[in-house]
């Protein structure tokens, strides 16, 4: 019973490392298939009825010193999570100039 369940967990981890490739693939098929403008209209088309401020704020968390601001709490509640999280963000700001 239990080397059942451990191999269920064992599938199941597996697929989990394979999330990020849907929205790889995606991005592959708009790119490659040169759906770039009409996916941009369509995105553009349904997303208008949404009020500015919305906008107003994914641009505010969108830059790094409205994250800063976010997370500040984190230095006296969680200075490790904080770390954590400078850490991940230079490794992610490294990667996305280098693959741009």
């Amino acid at each position: 019973m239990t080397e059942q369940r451990k191999s269920i967990f064992a599938i199941a981890s597996i697929w989990v490392w394979c999330i990020p490739f849907l929205p790889l693939g995606l991005a592959i098929a708009i790119y490659f298939g040169e759906l770039q403008t009409p996916t941009f209209l369509f995105i553009n088309r349904y997303t208008q009825i949404l009020p500015d401020t919305l906008w107003a704020w994914l641009t505010f968390i969108g830059n790094g010193w409205g994250i800063f601001a976010l997370c500040f709490p984190l230095l006296v509640l969680a200075p490790r999570l904080l770390c954590a999280g400078l850490l991940a963000s230079l490794i992610g700001g490294a990667f996305s100039q280098i693959i741009k």
